[in-house]
């Protein structure tokens, strides 16, 4: 009996646990399969074939990708091969919510001036996150009442 399991599949296994958790749809076979009929049209599968998925025991046709990747936010590629080398951060692509796609939308309806405003404090928002993890210890770890 052959143990070793595909690597495509075992990749493919873990992209698509993560992008499920993101979305806070879990990895239920059972779950998997009737969230994905839902959208699937013609390309249903059974609980069977979810399972399979994750296991990582197979990879699914790309019709079936194309399903998955548009239901989880994703790209079909990334989600059926993993990142291309020029990615800098694939992992990121599965943390998008429907707040998120929304806040994208009503974002795009800003003028030009608008948007430069909303960059400015993002920017500094993440500067100042980034501040607060570099020196967090200090100012939060060391003291105890």
């Amino acid at each position: 009996m052959n143990t070793k399991k595909s690597t495509a599949a075992e990749m493919f296994r873990k992209r698509l646990i993560t992008c499920l958790q993101d979305r806070g749809v879990g990895t239920d076979p059972a779950v998997l399969a009737h969230e994905f009929n839902l959208r699937a049209g013609t390309h249903t599968i059974t609980v069977h074939a979810a399972r399979k998925w994750l296991v990582g025991d197979a990879v699914p046709t790309q019709q079936r990708i194309v399903v998955l990747a548009k239901w989880l936010g994703v790209s079909p590629h990334w989600l059926a091969y993993g990142p291309d080398q020029l990615e800098v951060a694939p992992d990121s692509m599965c943390h998008t919510t429907s707040a998120d796609e929304t806040f994208l939308a009503s974002l795009s309806k800003l003028d030009g001036d608008q948007k430069e405003v909303i960059r400015k404090v993002i920017s500094v928002l993440l500067a100042r996150q980034l501040d607060e993890s570099r020196h967090g210890d200090e100012r939060h770890g060391s003291v105890r009442r």
